[in-house]
Protein backbone atom coordinates (compact mmCIF):
# COMPACT_ATOMS: atom_id res chain seq x y z
CA UNK A 1 0.00 0.00 0.00
CA UNK A 2 2.77 2.44 0.90
CA UNK A 3 4.58 1.57 -2.32
CA UNK A 4 1.46 2.42 -4.34
CA UNK A 5 0.97 5.74 -2.59
CA UNK A 6 4.59 6.74 -3.07
CA UNK A 7 4.20 6.11 -6.82
CA UNK A 8 1.02 8.18 -6.90
CA UNK A 9 2.71 11.07 -5.12
CA UNK A 10 6.04 10.72 -6.92
CA UNK A 11 7.12 13.98 -8.45
CA UNK A 12 4.97 16.11 -6.15
CA UNK A 13 7.41 18.53 -4.59
CA UNK A 14 4.87 20.92 -3.12
CA UNK A 15 4.44 21.29 0.63
CA UNK A 16 0.82 20.20 0.26
CA UNK A 17 1.90 17.01 -1.52
CA UNK A 18 4.47 16.22 1.17
CA UNK A 19 1.91 16.84 3.93
CA UNK A 20 -0.62 14.62 2.19
CA UNK A 21 1.95 11.86 1.83
CA UNK A 22 2.90 12.17 5.50
CA UNK A 23 -0.75 12.05 6.59
CA UNK A 24 -1.48 8.98 4.48
CA UNK A 25 1.59 7.12 5.78
CA UNK A 26 0.64 8.01 9.36
CA UNK A 27 -2.91 6.71 8.93
CA UNK A 28 -1.78 3.51 7.23
CA UNK A 29 0.65 2.86 10.09
CA UNK A 30 -2.09 3.48 12.62
CA UNK A 31 -4.46 1.07 10.87
CA UNK A 32 -1.73 -1.57 10.63
CA UNK A 33 -1.06 -1.24 14.37
CA UNK A 34 -4.74 -1.51 15.22
CA UNK A 35 -5.07 -4.60 13.04
CA UNK A 36 -2.02 -6.20 14.69
CA UNK A 37 -3.55 -5.52 18.09
CA UNK A 38 -6.85 -7.07 16.99
CA UNK A 39 -5.09 -10.17 15.63
CA UNK A 40 -3.09 -10.55 18.84
CA UNK A 41 -6.18 -10.12 21.03
CA UNK A 42 -8.09 -12.66 18.94
CA UNK A 43 -5.20 -15.13 19.25
CA UNK A 44 -5.04 -14.59 23.01
CA UNK A 45 -8.80 -15.17 23.28
CA UNK A 46 -8.40 -18.40 21.31
CA UNK A 47 -10.98 -17.40 18.69
CA UNK A 48 -9.58 -19.39 15.78
CA UNK A 49 -12.51 -18.64 13.46
CA UNK A 50 -12.05 -14.89 13.86
CA UNK A 51 -8.27 -15.25 13.58
CA UNK A 52 -8.58 -17.15 10.29
CA UNK A 53 -11.01 -14.51 9.04
CA UNK A 54 -8.60 -11.68 9.87
CA UNK A 55 -5.71 -13.47 8.15
CA UNK A 56 -7.82 -14.16 5.05
CA UNK A 57 -8.70 -10.45 5.01
CA UNK A 58 -5.00 -9.59 4.82
CA UNK A 59 -3.84 -9.33 8.43
CA UNK A 60 -0.20 -10.31 8.94
CA UNK A 61 0.03 -12.98 11.67
CA UNK A 62 3.74 -12.22 12.09
CA UNK A 63 3.14 -8.55 12.88
CA UNK A 64 3.81 -7.72 16.50
CA UNK A 65 1.79 -5.45 18.74
CA UNK A 66 2.90 -2.40 20.76
CA UNK A 67 5.08 -4.48 23.09
CA UNK A 68 6.61 -6.78 20.47
CA UNK A 69 4.42 -9.85 20.98
CA UNK A 70 3.18 -11.86 18.03
CA UNK A 71 -0.16 -13.71 17.87
CA UNK A 72 1.66 -16.99 18.48
CA UNK A 73 3.23 -15.65 21.67
CA UNK A 74 -0.18 -14.36 22.81
CA UNK A 75 -1.90 -17.70 22.21
CA UNK A 76 0.90 -19.63 23.96
CA UNK A 77 0.65 -17.28 26.92
CA UNK A 78 -3.06 -18.03 27.18
CA UNK A 79 -2.49 -21.79 26.97
CA UNK A 80 0.15 -21.53 29.70
CA UNK A 81 -2.20 -19.50 31.91
CA UNK A 82 -5.01 -22.04 31.46
CA UNK A 83 -2.64 -24.94 32.22
CA UNK A 84 -1.45 -23.29 35.44
CA UNK A 85 -4.97 -22.95 36.81
CA UNK A 86 -6.06 -26.55 36.15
Amino acid sequence: MRHLISHILQGKESIRGKQLESDIIFHIGKLESELALKVNRTAFDGDMYQLKSLIRAGADPKKTDYDGRSPLVRSLKRITMISCYQ
